[in-house]
């Protein structure tokens, strides 16, 4: 042995990860605003590549703000949310449905689509969802969207979104 530290991982079944796992915990997670939309406008300024004092100059305001504000410390109000989503070049989307439902109106958040190639620099039209029980318990979606050059069915299980026919937009 060198006498360094060796980092290891082990899978943990504490009592704080089976809490995690809850469907109270889930919901409560979900139903968090403030982290939501933090996650959201800080992944949307990491796609952007912009510093976060170029979003304060942008809204008028502090680097510190900003940095509060994507850690989820900061009460944003609705106008300082509303300049950072124009600043970040945007969309606000927005969708509270029963929770008994479990059928999320965006299943995976969009940075997760990019790699699959779904918004690959091609407008995409959404056309609709539909979903079914697969008969093993798990709920399969199929939503639908078209581009000017392709149409792109997409599936989406509880793990991954792929692409199930068409083509990839070009992009």
């Amino acid at each position: 042995m060198t006498g360094e530290p060796v980092a290891r991982s082990s899978p943990s079944s504490t009592r704080l990860t089976k809490l995690y796992e809850t469907p109270e915990f889930r919901l409560a997670w979900q139903n968090s605003v403030r982290h939501q939309i933090s996650r959201h406008l800080l992944y949307l300024r990491r796609f952007r590549k912009y510093s976060q004092a170029k979003v304060a100059t942008r809204i008028k305001s502090s680097q510190s703000a900003v940095a509060r504000i994507e850690a989820g410390e900061e009460n944003a109000t609705e106008d300082t949310i509303e300049r950072m989503v124009t600043a970040l070049e945007g969309r606000f989307l927005v969708s509270i449905a029963p929770k008994e439902l479990h059928f999320p109106w965006v299943p995976h958040p969009w940075w997760e689509l990019l790699g699959g190639g779904i918004a690959a620099g091609t407008p995409l039209t959404y056309n609709g969802t539909v979903a079914a029980d697969d008969g093993r318990g798990t709920l399969r979606v199929i939503a639908g969207w078209t581009g000017k050059t392709s149409s792109v069915p997409i599936a989406i299980s509880s793990t991954k979104p792929t692409l199930i026919g068409g083509n990839q937009p070009n992009g």
